[in-house]
């Protein structure tokens, strides 16, 4: 978890939403959603921000290369909702949709992981060219292990939970599910900031 160190201080200079499609799931609670940052330092990474997928109850960093395949935000909730009803593929590519040709020539031919980018999107405007100033692990009570981590900003936050097939992501501006009630429901959380 000493990895988490590394993020602080870092600043952001492009943000993306790292999806798995949410092929026939039956609540917007199950989108296996993380967050991906590219930091001013490192402008060819893609750090991601999600759960082990080993374990489904760690926060876990992964790093890659940018992906080659950027989805535009505005077809966002469009094919959130289309995966969740089970549409196939190439339903999700048909010419009467709402995409643009631009933006349907980037949809993926197969079920892969989804890029969005975010960075100018007015709901991230709290951590996009800002820094991550501080950082919590977020565990029940009686144990040692967290099962998230939040990232704060001066007037935002990226809070990462895992969901029963991933991960889940909330900021001040969206995806407020409410996730960590879950936890709480449980038991008594705990809150305990790192330092780097």
């Amino acid at each position: 978890m000493k990895e988490f160190n590394t993020l602080l201080h870092q600043t952001i200079s492009r943000l993306f939403l790292v999806v798995w499609p949410p092929f026939a799931e039956d609540s917007a609670l199950a989108i296996d959603i993380s967050m991906g940052f590219v930091f001013t330092q490192d402008p060819n990474c893609l750090c991601i921000v999600s759960t082990d997928t080993n374990n489904l109850c760690m926060p876990c960093l992964k790093y890659e290369m940018l992906p080659d395949v950027i989805l535009p935000w505005p077809s966002f909730y469009f094919r959130m909702e289309q995966w969740m009803t089970g549409v196939e593929e190439a339903d999700l590519n048909r010419e009467n949709d709402k995409f643009t040709a631009v933006e349907a020539f980037a949809k993926p031919r197969v079920l892969d992981t989804e890029y969005y980018e975010v960075t100018n999107v007015y709901l991230f405007v709290g951590i996009v060219a800002h820094t991550i100033r501080s950082i919590e692990f977020i565990r029940m009570q009686n144990t040692a292990v967290p099962f998230g981590v939040k990232l704060m900003f001066d007037k935002d936050y990226v809070l990462s939970s895992p969901i029963n097939d991933g991960n889940t992501i909330e900021t001040a501006y969206f995806n407020k599910n409410a996730n960590i009630l879950n936890f709480e429901r449980i038991g008594s959380i705990t809150y305990d900031a790192i330092t780097g």
